[in-house]
């Protein structure tokens, strides 16, 4: 399309909207007139953000090639496209982190398009909460495991228990030395494993409403929804997860929201 039928068609629409009684006059004003400006000021605003971060860098970490590469070239396209449809400033920085990120380190994902537009969609709030439970995660598992080792250590110790009482009383070995020596490794199973628990508490509460500072309805529907967009999944095979009561004991970032970590992050959440 040429210029001069790009603004025939501009005029056309402007004129039409101009004839709707009453607000005419405003959609052209809104849709023509400051949208423009608007779009410039968020493209204005990105450039200065982008500029300010990039005086922290060196020139030596920046692929070069891939700056000239068509792939990039998509890429910044996409984000520019994206940024003059937002003013939030954490979404701004966001692309500006992507954008750096992959001319630091290029990510070529089949998945860009799909974790841009998931950028957008996404609040901060919600970055936050995926980004905390990936971090988490393996520590909160790492204590299931241990939770679930000494629970089976304990069973064979109560029945170790019973056998050497058993002996004791017919005899066999001397109680006193046995039976306690085996009690004391008893009492250190049930400190590790209350410690686990402990631990696991604390993990929870870092990953409940109140640690994000938001109200409690509000962060159930931040967690479905990034259920809804796969960053996310409710876990309900293990036994342990089932007994906890919090709602941030059911939820697990999956395999997609660790790639998209990693991708908006520049971590490797492997």
């Amino acid at each position: 399309m040429s210029n001069n039928e790009r603004e025939l068609g501009l005029a056309m629409l402007k004129s039409l909207f101009g004839q709707v009684p009453i607000i005419g006059w405003g959609l052209n004003e809104v849709i023509f007139d400051r949208r423009s400006r608007v779009k410039q000021d968020r493209v204005n605003r990105f450039s200065e953000l982008l500029s300010e971060y990039m005086e922290t860098v060196s020139e030596s970490t920046i692929d070069l090639e891939y700056l000239k590469s068509n792939e990039f070239g998509d890429i910044f396209e996409s984000v520019i496209h994206r940024i003059m449809q937002t003013d939030n400033e954490f979404k701004l920085k966001r692309f500006r982190d992507i954008l750096i990120g992959n001319l630091i380190t290029p990510n070529r994902s089949e998945f860009t398009e799909t974790f841009l537009d998931l950028t957008t969609r996404l609040n901060e709030s919600q970055i936050q909460i995926l980004e905390r439970y990936a971090r988490l995660e393996q520590k909160v598992k790492t204590n299931f495991d241990i939770i679930s080792d000494q629970t089976t250590l304990l069973q064979e110790s109560d029945t170790k228990l019973i056998e050497l009482k058993q002996k004791a009383q017919d005899g066999i070995i001397t109680p006193n030395e046995s039976i306690a020596s085996q009690q004391k490794k008893h009492a250190q199973i049930e400190l590790t494993k209350s410690r686990a628990n402990d631990e696991l508490a604390r993990l929870f509460r870092q990953r409940q409403a109140s640690s994000f500072s938001l109200p409690e309805g509000e962060f159930q529907f931040y967690l479905q929804d990034l259920v809804s967009k796969s960053l996310m999944k409710e876990s309900f095979t293990s036994r342990q997860r089932q007994k906890m009561n919090s709602i941030s004991s059911k939820h697990e970032v999956t395999e997609f929201g660790y790639r998209y970590l990693s991708y908006i992050l520049d971590t490797d959440f492997s």
